[in-house]
């Protein structure tokens, strides 16, 4: 699944009677084993003799929803006089993988630094994505177009010429995310 997209979800029940004491829910179960009830259907048909039918749920996933499991389950309540605890169906449950654009995890987006000249420099750029992101960094120095292809540049003597803006870039087949530091380089005596 792509997040942001919707889904049709559908849960097909057969020859069940009477079709409007049944109880169709749709849950969700993350990955930390907390389970969320979605939607609960009962048909408002009013037929006695068996049938088969189609319970749908529109699902639109999250990057939350990465690792999850669907699933859903149907209750034929007949009251006091039919079968306790009443009878209930279950279906297997749909593992689902959620892709999702990077995100980069720094904060905020883009800040300044100074350090001093001399001093190493190591900035890590982290992302989440899925598919797992791949990275690039638009260096000050020299030439404008170096690119770093990795998640962190490392500098290990920094020079007032290294001084300007480092933008790492995570991408994906469903997008990027940017994240720009402001590095001055400050001499000795600059203060």
């Amino acid at each position: 699944m792509v997040e942001g997209h919707q889904y049709q979800l559908q849960f097909h029940v057969q020859n069940i009677a009477p079709i409007e004491r049944l109880r169709v829910t749709f849950y969700k179960v993350n990955t930390t084993g907390e389970q969320t009830e979605l939607d609960t259907q009962i048909s408002k048909d009013n037929i006695k003799t068996p049938v088969n039918t189609i319970y749908t749920l529109d699902f639109t996933p999250s990057r939350d929803d990465d690792g999850a499991q669907l699933w859903c389950s149907a209750m034929l309540d007949l009251g006091p006089e039919g079968p306790q605890p009443p009878p209930v169906m279950k279906s297997d449950n749909l593992n689902i993988t959620v892709h999702y654009k990077p995100l980069i995890t720094m904060s905020p987006e883009r800040f300044s630094m100074s350090i001093t000249e001399g001093d190493p420099l190591s900035l890590n750029c982290s992302a989440k994505g899925n598919p797992a992101p791949s990275y690039n960094w638009l260096l000050p120095q020299a030439d404008p177009k170096t690119m770093e292809e990795r998640s962190v540049v490392t500098i290990t003597k920094m020079a007032k010429t290294h001084s300007g803006n480092y933008t790492c870039n995570a991408r994906n087949p469903l997008g990027n995310s940017i994240w720009t530091v402001n590095v001055k380089v400050t001499g000795e005596m600059d203060g």
